[in-house]
């Protein structure tokens, strides 16, 4: 199981964009294989975290991730919803 070190993160992602910048794009990326036995719920494919507003995110394929395919909390006021479409 994934631990964090001391002041380390609490999660894993491949792409993560945490306190800036904002207006990024994440497009055409290939995830696969992140914990997909979700060992502890910290997997998540693409995450954009704390003032990283503006981002688009498209064209991207995510599978065999443990806890979630993507995650988006733009500000800590904010509300955390899915970056993936039903």
């Amino acid at each position: 199981m994934l631990r964090p070190s001391q002041g380390g993160y609490s999660e894993m992602a491949v792409i993560h964009c945490d306190v800036g910048p904002a207006n990024g794009v994440i497009d055409g990326n290939v995830v696969y294989n992140l914990d997909p036995a979700n060992t502890g719920k910290l997997a998540i494919g693409l995450l954009i975290e704390d003032a990283c507003n503006g981002w688009m995110v498209k064209n991207n394929t995510v599978h065999d991730v443990g806890w979630s395919a993507g995650r988006n909390k733009p500000n800590q006021s904010g509300p955390r919803k899915s970056l993936v479409r039903q």
